[in-house]
């Protein structure tokens, strides 16, 4: 309800007079006050210019300060304008977000600068993040205004808005939540299947991919290693395999990046040599990249379990050196990323030969290598032969390597088939080496400085059914995959590598990829 004053005191809300501050009559809201006058901090108060002015030469409209004969007045009401920003909240990192400031108790036009504290927001005129904002003139007809805000680090921000002729700066809190997400799983002896929770969980799946490493401690069961881990819902990685023998250790990231298109599907073998999985939405192949994982049954990893994939531009093609395990399931993820340049081609590995070499390829930035392929012989005739170790050694080349330099040159894997995933001004790309000596299940290497809230760790090697986790080595009796497969996980600034199975040497390269999308 509107509070009655007496006559004299409207005229004096109003239209104070002489030049010492106006009388002060306190509220509760707006529409206690006389207009223009607003309820600021529990009193009613405006902005010079708001009502009429007094002076020695009579009376005269203020709406300009207030001139009203000579010697003119000082303009009504003390200016007192307040900036708000509207709650923000919690956003994912990359996001372009809107941001809502408001201007109370403004008869003029403010120009407002924003910053944050600590610095990592940045401000921008459109929805997209592509126009730069460093200051906004904010017109009080134009209220509310909106803006976009964007930060890459995952922490809590104070954002301010700030105005010289604005007496406080408007302040919210927003929290960002991270790019890349990790966590860890154990899937214990007798236990087929877990659950891993995602927290915070994912905003948009189909913005976010996923990569993982398993490494399993049965000796020569190769059902109980083999492990398949997929993204399973926004708040959900689900792990399962076919055998219960020992226990398995996953590390697990995901990638949730604005203006991916990530599809996945799954695949059951049918005991033939060839299949393909297809895709509802087109594929461009020069801009995605695809990641396997898959549970199998069986003793040792053989020619029906080890496969070649290609990706095209409505799916992909899987070959096998025999018949496929019919008892096999794979699940294949597409990502599709815009600006990124992905080579891809397939090559063979002959028996007695260590290492081979991709022929050059067209892209030469900022690259990490992902490969799957087919042997032609059971990893109990030669395991040390039929794993790889993938990695970049030159700006456009992409090299493997098995037997960790020993005489283990075969058998022949008569198909490798490999992407090169340049991510240029996207991401930067570090490799390291892992090596673990007989014995030894734990290793580290010592990496440039990272942000580990957009940071993915990865093997390129993900034949053998425990993700983006091989590597190459020494082993020459049979066994599980376990001494090739590393699980991978950042520790400051180091890179760290675990296996299940120490019965020899091995060695990985690891692609530390530190996203800024």
């Amino acid at each position: 309800m509107r509070r009655t004053l007496p006559a004299l005191a409207l005229l004096a809300a109003a239209c104070p007079l002489g030049y010492g501050t106006p009388p002060l009559y306190g509220c509760t809201s707006d529409d206690e006050c006389v207009r223009p006058l607003t309820c600021r901090g529990g009193l009613c108060a405006g902005e010079t210019g708001g009502g009429l002015g007094s002076s020695d030469g009579g009376m005269g409209d203020g709406g300009t300060g207030g001139s009203g004969g000579q010697g003119g007045g000082d303009g009504g009401v003390v200016e007192n304008p307040v900036l708000d920003f509207v709650a923000v909240g919690t956003i994912t990192a990359a996001r372009c977000v809107p941001a809502t400031l408001t201007l109370g108790g403004a008869a003029r036009a403010h120009t407002v600068t924003f910053s944050s504290m600590p610095a990592g927001v940045t401000f921008w005129a459109d929805a997209a993040c592509t126009q730069a904002l460093p200051s906004l003139t904010v017109q009080p007809v134009m209220l509310p205004v909106t803006l976009y805000i964007r930060a890459l680090t995952a922490q809590g921000y104070t954002v301010t808005a700030t105005s010289t002729t604005v007496p406080v700066p408007a302040t919210v809190t927003v929290t960002v939540l991270p790019i890349v997400r990790s966590g860890t799983c154990t899937v214990p002896g007798g236990v087929g299947t877990v659950q891993c929770p995602i927290t915070p969980q994912q905003e948009n799946l189909n913005e976010t991919f996923f990569v993982y490493q398993a490494s399993g401690s049965a000796m020569n069961d190769y059902a109980s290693v083999a492990t398949r881990c997929t993204l399973a819902s926004a708040s959900q990685v689900v792990c399962d395999r076919a055998g219960t023998t020992g226990e398995v250790y996953v590390t697990w990231q995901t990638a949730e990046v604005p203006g991916l298109d990530v599809q996945r599907a799954d695949l059951t073998c049918d005991g033939s040599a060839t299949r393909t999985l297809t895709f509802p939405r087109a594929i461009d192949p020069a801009r995605s990249f695809a990641t396997y994982a898959v549970r199998q049954t069986g003793a040792y990893f053989s020619a029906n379990d080890a496969f070649a994939a290609t990706l095209f531009d409505a799916g992909v093609a899987f070959t096998w050196a025999t018949a496929c395990d019919e008892s096999a399931t794979l699940t294949a993820q597409v990502v599709q990323w815009p600006g990124a340049v992905v080579a891809r081609a397939t090559l063979g590995v002959d028996g007695g030969q260590g290492s081979v070499t991709s022929p050059m390829l067209a892209t030469a930035q900022s690259a990490f290598s992902l490969a799957t392929w087919s042997t032609a012989a059971s990893i109990a005739d030669a395991p040390c032969g039929s794993t790889l170790r993938v990695s970049v050694p030159a700006a456009r080349t992409v090299a493997f390597a098995r037997g960790a330099a020993s005489a283990c040159t075969g058998p022949e894997l008569p198909r490798v088939a490999y992407e090169r995933v340049d991510l240029g001004a996207r991401g930067r790309v570090q490799q390291v080496t892992l090596d673990m000596a007989d014995g030894v299940a734990m290793a580290s290497a010592v990496i440039q400085p990272v942000d580990p809230t957009r940071t993915l760790v990865l093997a390129g090697g993900q034949t053998g059914g425990q993700g983006l986790a091989m590597g190459e080595g020494l082993l020459e009796t049979p066994s599980a995959m376990g001494d090739f497969a590393a699980t991978l996980r950042l520790a400051g600034n180091q890179v760290i590598g675990e296996r299940k199975s120490t019965r020899s040497t091995s060695r990985w390269s690891v692609f530390v990829v530190e996203l800024s999308p």
